[in-house]
């Protein structure tokens, strides 16, 4: 997040067994990066808490909604885009693996069709001591044209 320009637009999509209200600006679009709204989103962040089960077919699906909504809107930037996926936990909750992975190659196939939309990528994070966590974020991005996986060993290095 501390990376981020104020060229650059951010939301926030919490999750356990749904996709919480995402944290958006005040009209459901993503935040334009600046320092006042980075420091902000930096708080939620920290405030966030793990629990319940995990549904990631319901936080994708929200993720790209607030991608739609702002972009209908032409609040967006006109550069790369980026989903950032991180998880502590197996999908336990909501469409199996299969369904999730086709929801989101089918939503970022259709933001690429947009007239002079730029390549999605997808980070996915996994973060745990638990092996099993780390299978699917890692299968997802490998089944995306712009995916990339990394493990994380702390939840301190996610901001």
């Amino acid at each position: 997040v501390q990376t981020l320009t104020v060229h650059d637009r951010i939301a926030i999509v919490p999750f356990s067994s749904t996709a919480k209200n995402a944290i958006t600006d005040t009209n459901g679009f993503m935040y334009k990066a600046t320092a006042k709204n980075i420091e902000a989103l930096t708080n939620k962040i920290k405030d966030l808490k793990a629990g319940g089960r995990t549904n990631f077919y319901d936080a994708f699906r929200a993720a790209f909604d607030v991608f739609d909504a702002t972009i209908d809107q032409e609040f967006h930037a006109n550069c790369n885009s980026a989903i950032l996926f991180f998880t502590d936990g197996e999908l336990t909750e909501g469409p199996g693996e299969d369904e999730v992975t086709r929801l989101v190659q089918q939503r970022i196939e259709a933001l690429q069709q947009r007239p002079f939309f730029k390549p999605v990528f997808l980070f996915t994070y996994s973060i745990s001591q638990d092996e099993k966590v780390h299978k699917y974020p890692s299968e997802l991005a490998c089944a995306v044209e712009n995916g990339v996986w990394s493990r994380i060993s702390s939840d301190d290095d996610i901001i």
